[in-house]
C-alpha cells in the first residue's frame, strides 16, 4: 500500500494494478448505494461501467467505488469509450475514485464530442481518481469536449483528481468563418454550474484551435479551489491563432466563476494567455492565486485563406477579460508579440493583459518582467506593457498593488508608405488608460520603466503618420474624455520614452506618475498626494530629409505632458531630471523626513503614509505606505528624529455615546485607530499637533471593549475603552 499526500487530500493506493483486455464484465459486489455502493475491482468493470452508461442505463443516484488500480492498455487498437459518451447517455452517478488510478487511457477518435474518462456528466460527483501513465487524449472532432476526468459537465462536483497524461484537441479542415471551437481542460474540458476543488494537472495540452485550461477550458458559474497545473500548455505552429486562449487554470473563467487559493507554475503559449485563467467574463472572482510561468502570447497572420483582425494578450494572472482579482502574485515573465499585415495591438500585465468591462484589483504584486511588442508594415499598430494591467476598456479600478519589475513596449516598422501611425504605451501600474474610466490608489512602481517607437523608412513621407512612446511610473497614457484619478501612488523607477520616426513626426512623453494626460474636460484627471523620486527622460528623433517632420520630446517629475486636470500635494525630486512643472520639486534630504510624510497625509481622511523603516528600510528612506508594513514581517521601528513619548487620555470610561480624547505634547500628526475585540478596525482619524482635545461620536458602534491606538512622536500609546 502506497500513501500519497497532495493538496492536503491523501490518496490511499493499492498495489495491485487491473490490466485491460478490452471486454466488459459485469461486477459482482455491491447495490448502488451510498452505504453499500457497486465495486469497480477490475478494468472489465469499468469497461461495463461504460457500455452500461452508454447503452442507456439510468445512473442518476447510484454510487459506484474503485478498489484497484487500472491499467487501460491503451493503443490506436484499444482506446477507451468514455462513460457517458452523449448528452443523451450523461453519467448522473457518484463515483469514488478511492485514491486508484486509471493509466494508459488512449483516445484518439472523432467518433466523440465529449472526450475523457467521462465524457458527458450531469448531476453527478467524481472523486479521488487519477488518470496517469502513458495517457493521452487527442479530440479530433469539430467543437469537442475534451478533459482527462471529464468531457463536459453540468451541475457536477469533482473532487482530489489529477491527471498526469497529455491532451490535445485538432479539429481537423477547419473552416475558421464557422467558428468551430473546442474546449480542453487537464480536469474537465466545459463545465456548467461546476466545483473542482483539491485537484491538479502535470500533463501537457496542445491547442490548435481551442479554449484550454489546466483545470477546464471554458465553463460559467464554475467554482475552482485549491487547484494547481504544472503542466504546459501551447499551441500548435502548424494552424493559425485564431480563437486559441489558454490559462494555467482556465482557459476561459466564463461569467460568474470563482477562483481561489491556485496556483501554476506551466508556460502559457497562446495569442491569448494567462497564468491563472486567459479569459474572463462578467462576475468573476480571482483571490489569492499565484503564477510562476511565463506567459507568452504571440500572433500572427494566418497564410491561408482565411484573414481576420485579432490583438494579442498576456497576463501573469488574466489574460484579458472583465474580473475581480484580489491578493495575487505574478512571478513569471510576461510578454506578447504582434505581426501580421492587419490591425494587430500587443497588450500585457504583470497581472492582467487587457480589461474590458469592469477590472477591478486590489492587494496584487507583480515580480515578473512585462513585454510588449508590435512589428507590422501596414495599419495601426501598437504595444501596451503594465506592471499591473496593459491596457484596457470600461472601468478599472487599481489598488493597494505593487510592480517591482521592468516593464518595456516596442513597435517598429521599416515601411512608411503602409501604415498608420505607431505608438507604445508603458507603465508602472497600467500601460494605458486612453479608453477607461481609471482609479489608482495606493500603488506604487520600483521598476524600470521604458517605451520605444521606432520607423525607419526614408523614402515616404506623410504629415499624417506619427511616432508616439508614453512612459508613466503609474500610468503611460491618460489621454482620455472618462475620469481618470490617481491617489496616494509614488514611483521609485527610472522612466524613459524613445521615438524615432524618419518618415515624419515623433513625439515621447515620461513623467513620474504619468506620461502623457489630458482630461478634455477641466479637472477631469486627478492627481493628488503622489511623489516621485528617479530619472525622467525623453528622446525624440525624426528624419532631416523632411524639414516638415518635427521632434518633441516631453519629461517631467510629475507628468511628460499634462492639460486639463488638478494636481495636488504632489512633489518630485530635484534629481530626477524634470524638464516642466508639474508638482513641486524637493531635495531628497526634504523627502526623507517626517514633516514630508505630513504633507502627504495633507488633507486625507485616514493617513496612508509613514516614515520607512530606520532599520531595514525598504524604500531607501522614502515615505512608504502603510499597508506596505503589514506585507513586511520582522520590522517595527520607523525613522524619525523627533521625541518618542506620547499619551493620551479618553473619557468617560466607560462611554455611551460619546467620548473625549486629550493628547499632550504632541510634535507631528498622529493617527488614533480604534478596532473592536475581533482586531477589526472601526475608527481612523488624523490629529493635528494643534488639537488639545476632541470629541468623537461612538453613536454608530456595539456595546463592547475595543482599543485605541495611537500613533506619533515616533511612538505608539494604547488604551482600552468599554462602550455600554
Amino acid at each position: 500500500m502506497l500513501i500519497l499526500v497532495a493538496m492536503g487530500v491523501t490518496f490511499t493506493v493499492q498495489a495491485r494494478t487491473d490490466v485491460w483486455d478490452g471486454t466488459a464484465v459485469a461486477w459482482t459486489r455491491g447495490d448502488g448505494t451510498q452505504t453499500n455502493p457497486y465495486l469497480i475491482e477490475t478494468a472489465e468493470n469499468l469497461a461495463y461501467l461504460a457500455a452500461k452508461v452508454n447503452n442507456g442505463a439510468a445512473s442518476y443516484g447510484i454510487y459506484y467505488k474503485l478498489t484497484a488500480d487500472i491499467d487501460l492498455a491503451g493503443s490506436k487498437s484499444l482506446q477507451w469509450t468514455p462513460i457517458g459518451y452523449t448528452i443523451n447517455t450523461a453519467f448522473a452517478g457518484n463515483f469514488d475514485g478511492n485514491g486508484h488510478t486509471i493509466s494508459n487511457l488512449v483516445i484518439e477518435s472523432s467518433s466523440f464530442k465529449y472526450a475523457g474518462l467521462f465524457g458527458y456528466a450531469y448531476n453527478a460527483t467524481i472523486a479521488t481518481i487519477g488518470v496517469t501513465g502513458h495517457s493521452s487524449i487527442i479530440n479530433t472532432c469539430v467543437a469537442g469536449y475534451c478533459g482527462a476526468i471529464l468531457g463536459y459537465g453540468t451541475r457536477v462536483t469533482i473532487s482530489a483528481c489529477y491527471n498526469t497524461g497529455n491532451l490535445a484537441d485538432f479539429s481537423g479542415s477547419i473552416n475558421y468563418s464557422n467558428n468551430y471551437v473546442s474546449y480542453v481542460g487537464g480536469i474537465v474540458g466545459y463545465g456548467e454550474d461546476i466545483t473542482v476543488s483539491n485537484c491538479y494537472n502535470t500533463g501537457n495540452i496542445t491547442t490548435y484551435i481551442s479554449t484550454s485550461g489546466g483545470i477546464y477550458g471554458y465553463g460559467t458559474n464554475v467554482t475552482v479551489s485549491t487547484c494547481y497545473n504544472t503542466g504546459t500548455i501551447s499551441k500548435s505552429s502548424t494552424l493559425s491563432d485564431y480563437y486559441i486562449t489558454s490559462g494555467g487554470i482556465a482557459g476561459n473563467a466564463g461569467t460568474t466563476a470563482t477562483l481561489s487559493n491556485c496556483y501554476n507554475t506551466g508556460n502559457i503559449m497562446a495569442p491569448c494567455g494567462g497564468g491563472i485563467a486567459g479569459s474572463s467574463g462578467t462576475g468573476s472572482t480571482i483571490v489569492n492565486c499565484k503564477n510562476t510561468g511565463n506567459i507568452v502570447a504571440s500572433s500572427s497572420e494566418y497564410s491561408g485563406s482565411y484573414s481576420a483582425t485579432y490583438s494579442c494578450h498576456s497576463g501573469g494572472i488574466l489574460g484579458n477579460g472583465t474580473a475581480t482579482i484580489s491578493d495575487c502574485t505574478n512571478e513569471g515573465s510576461v510578454s506578447s508579440s504582434s505581426s501580421a499585415s492587419n490591425t494587430y495591438d500587443s497588450h500585457s500585465g504583470g497581472i492582467a493583459g487587457y480589461g474590458g468591462g469592469s477590472l477591478i484589483i486590489s492587494n496584487c504584486k507583480n515580480t515578473g518582467s512585462v513585454s510588449a511588442s508590435t512589428s507590422f508594415y501596414q495599419n495601426a499598430n501598437c504595444s501596451y506593457s503594465g506592471g499591473i494591467v496593459g491596457d484596457g476598456s470600461g472601468t478599472i479600478t487599481i489598488s493597494n498593488s505593487l510592480n517591482t519589475a521592468t516593464i518595456s513596449s516596442y513597435s517598429s516598422s521599416t515601411n512608411c508608405n503602409k501604415l498608420s501611425s505607431r505608438c507604445s504605451y508603458s507603465g508602472g501600474i497600467i500601460g494605458n488608460g486612453q479608453e477607461a474610466a481609471l482609479a489608482i490608489s495606493e500603488c506604487y512602481n520600483t521598476g524600470k520603466i521604458d517605451a520605444y517607437s521606432y520607423l525607419d523608412n526614408d523614402s515616404y513621407y506623410s504629415p499624417s503618420l506619427h511616432s508616439y512612446a508614453y512612459s508613466g511610473g503609474i500610468a503611460g497614457n491618460g489621454d482620455s474624455s472618462y475620469p481618470i484619478t490617481i491617489l496616494n501612488c509614488y514611483n521609485a523607477g527610472t522612466i524613459t520614452s524613445y521615438s524615432y520616426f524618419f518618415c515624419s513626426s515623433s513625439y515621447a512623453y515620461s513623467g513620474g506618475i504619468i506620461g502623457y494626460g489630458n482630461g478634455h474636460t477641466k479637472g477631469l484627471i486627478t492627481i493628488a498626494n503622489c511623489y516621485n523620486i528617479e530619472h525622467i527622460a525623453s528622446v525624440s528623433a525624426s528624419s532631416p530629409a523632411y524639414p516638415s517632420s518635427s521632434d518633441y520630446a516631453y519629461s517631467g517629475g510629475m507628468a511628460g505632458y499634462i492639460a486639463n486636470y488638478q494636481l495636488t500635494d504632489c512633489y518630485f525630486s530635484t534629481n530626477c531630471g524634470s524638464e516642466n512643472s508639474y508638482g513641486l520639486s524637493m531635495e531628497n534630504s526634504e523627502m526623507r523626513l517626517s514633516s514630508f510624510v505630513d504633507a502627504l497625509n495633507n488633507g486625507l481622511s485616514k493617513a496612508v503614509w509613514k516614515m520607512d523603516f530606520d532599520e531595514h528600510p525598504v524604500n531607501n528612506g522614502f515615505p512608504i505606505l502603510i499597508w506596505q508594513e503589514a506585507n513586511i514581517t520582522g520590522i517595527t521601528t520607523t525613522k524619525d528624529s523627533r521625541p518618542s513619548t506620547l499619551s493620551f487620555k479618553i473619557y468617560p470610561n466607560p462611554a455611551e455615546k460619546t467620548i473625549t480624547f486629550e493628547v499632550e505634547d504632541l510634535i507631528t500628526n498622529a493617527y488614533l485607530t480604534m478596532y473592536d475585540i475581533n482586531g477589526k478596525e472601526v475608527l481612523n482619524l488624523l490629529i493635528n499637533p494643534t488639537e488639545k482635545a476632541r470629541e468623537l461620536d461612538l453613536s454608530g458602534l456595539s456595546e463592547g471593549l475595543y482599543m485605541i491606538k495611537l500613533a506619533g512622536n515616533n511612538a505608539k500609546s494604547i488604551a482600552k475603552l468599554m462602550i455600554r
